[in-house]
């Protein structure tokens, strides 16, 4: 008998245990998207002089991650989970730490290699944290909010700039106080506002119904036209469409009725779109306020010399290292944009040839999670890092990854539990002479 209060007391106290490491590792995941990835951490620094910049923050998350990683039994388990992906993360750490060896040490490669060394040590440590969480549909949920009022804030900007306490776009020819050609929001950069609020779309709208998936995408679409971003244009574009293709994989019974009723869909959409065009002559009725810049942008004639100049000059410095590169932050001396705005070129000019094998191994680690969720973090990721140089810099990216990684990891071991219910009962049908 008293073996078994024993036994049943411990059972109580592990639960207990378990519980408050889920409501803490929840509040953590929680804060980091509020705080760290709306850049909500960024904007009151900037503007109100508040003294928690997100630096502050990336040391607590990894000793919080640390110190759990020691406590529960399954956190262990729960983090090799992720051996391979977590591998592929440290060897890039590693491969930038030997590079910087051979530097010459300057502001700017220490710079870069604070920024990815943060980058790497955060997504880890998320990895970990958000495992934890028995709700993960409570941080999606959350990070549905960041999305919204992040779309939000950009309109609100854009239509009725004297609402907010200060001008967020950083774009030349802003005037304070008047409408800006480009929004930013919080992040204070419109390619990158852009980014952030559809980076996290799929997995926003996945598990929602039609009409509420339909709404994200709406949300999303609103606020990053105000931007006036091709790359998030077209980042949003491919995000829905692998969506809702996904989507439609699920309903293996339904596939190719499914294709085609996707097919319409999108061709009502652009059906709209062009009416809408066509409705608004040259979108002055809708963008009252546009400048050269702006409107080249939506006629598709923008001068794109600049970033066109600093790729084919990050290529030439791959091409003069081909084997090592030329080391961490090289490419940032190059002007007029100071990086070649493509991780690819990026990691080439950097790292040479073996960044371009890292690479390769790091984008074949996610795939490694399948679909949906994994196949989605390739593609967003592979989209993104065309228009944008600094992933691997920005650890509220890393945040964010873990979370689709952790979710491909639940989706699927929800997956085989259902697969093998199914099975069970085909095999209990097949026992039985009258099913």
């Amino acid at each position: 008998m008293e073996v078994e209060v024993n036994s049943m007391s411990a059972v109580t106290g592990s639960r207990a245990s378990a519980d408050l490491l889920d409501r803490v590792s929840t509040a953590v995941a929680c804060f980091a998207f509020i705080y760290l990835y709306s850049h909500l951490g960024v904007a009151l620094p900037k503007v109100w002089g508040f003294p928690l910049s997100p630096g502050y923050f990336y040391v607590p998350i990894v000793i919080f991650a640390g110190t759990i990683l020691a406590i529960p039994p399954g956190a262990i388990e729960a983090f090799l989970q992720h051996k391979t992906f977590i591998f592929t993360l440290l060897a890039y750490g590693f491969l930038e730490g030997a590079r910087l060896i051979f530097n010459p040490i300057g502001e700017i490669p220490t710079q870069v290699l604070i920024s990815n060394s943060e980058y790497v040590l955060v997504t880890i440590a998320c990895l970990l944290i958000f495992s934890l969480c028995k709700r993960l549909d409570r941080i999606i949920q959350v990070v549905g909010l960041v999305v919204a009022v992040s779309a939000g804030i950009n309109l609100i900007e854009y239509y009725l700039p004297q609402l907010l306490p200060v001008t967020f776009t950083t774009v030349p020819g802003t005037v304070p106080g008047t409408i800006p050609p480009r929004v930013a929001g919080l992040t204070f950069n419109a390619n990158g506002s852009a980014m952030y609020i559809c980076l996290p779309l799929p997995l926003v709208a996945f598990f929602a119904p039609r009409l509420i998936r339909y709404m994200w995408y709406a949300i999303a679409l609103a606020g990053i036209v105000v931007t006036f971003s091709r790359g998030g244009m077209v980042l949003w574009v491919v995000a829905v469409v692998v969506t809702e293709a996904l989507k439609q994989r699920e309903r293996s019974s339904l596939r190719f009725t499914g294709m085609i009723l996707l097919t319409i869909q999108f061709l009502f959409v652009g059906l709209v779109l062009a009416y809408a065009v066509s409705a608004f002559g040259d979108m002055d009725a809708l963008f009252p306020h546009l400048n050269s810049n702006t409107r080249a942008r939506l006629n598709f004639t923008a001068d794109d010399n600049g970033r066109l100049y600093a790729a084919e000059k990050g290529i030439d410095m791959f091409l003069d290292a081909p084997l090592f590169g030329n080391g961490v932050g090289s490419t940032r001396v190059v002007p007029p944009d100071y990086g070649p705005h493509n991780v690819f070129i990026q990691v080439l000019a950097d790292l040479g040839l073996v960044g371009g094998i890292w690479i390769a191994a790091f984008l074949f680690s996610i795939a490694r999670y399948g679909a949906p969720f994994g196949l989605l973090v390739v593609i967003m990721f592979s989209v993104s890092a065309s228009f944008s140089h600094n992933l691997f810099e920005e650890p509220e990216m890393g945040m964010l990854f873990a979370l689709y990684l952790v979710v491909a990891k639940r989706y699927e071991k929800k997956a085989v539990q259902r697969r093998g219910t199914a099975c069970g009962r085909v095999v209990q049908c097949e026992r039985q002479p009258n099913c």
